[in-house]
């Protein structure tokens, strides 16, 4: 189990067919009063910390890490509550996406979010959660 807020803990494990998959247990939300959002639109733009970069648009959200980059279709990324998705390859969980506490969503749509999010390894080692910032949008950079 790895916290990546204080309301959102990662659950890595592996499946009786040997899967590695992950459960996102989330316990708040970002501000919206109880509305359901998307975590995949409302990080759109790019986001960047020491060693990684994602990248959410149209076609789904792409990860890089260490030079290496790989995209996720919309249909590989599955939602958890209101703070986290699962990105999903060949059925494995690959990596985490969730909101930071100090995550911020705008009423006017026009105005991008701030604060931070976290990218986290799908993996039963130890790893380092990325934290990561906005740091433009997607074809700025």
């Amino acid at each position: 189990v790895e916290w990546l807020a204080q309301d959102v803990a990662a659950i890595t494990y592996t499946t009786v067919n040997g899967m590695l998959q992950q459960f996102i247990g989330t316990y708040g939300d970002r501000g919206r009063g109880g509305a359901y959002y998307y975590v995949g639109p409302e990080i759109h733009g790019v986001w960047q910390g020491t060693g990684a970069e994602v990248v959410s648009n149209s076609e789904g959200i792409s990860v890089m890490v260490d030079g290496d980059r790989e995209l996720f279709t919309w249909k590989n990324v599955f939602q958890f509550g209101t703070l986290a998705i699962v990105l999903k390859k060949d059925d494995e969980a690959a990596w985490t996406i969730s909101l930071n506490e100090n995550f911020n969503f705008h009423t006017d749509a026009s105005i991008p979010a701030s604060g931070n999010i976290t990218l986290y390894e799908a993996t039963m080692d130890k790893t380092v959660p990325f934290v990561l910032e906005r740091t433009g949008e997607y074809g700025e950079n």
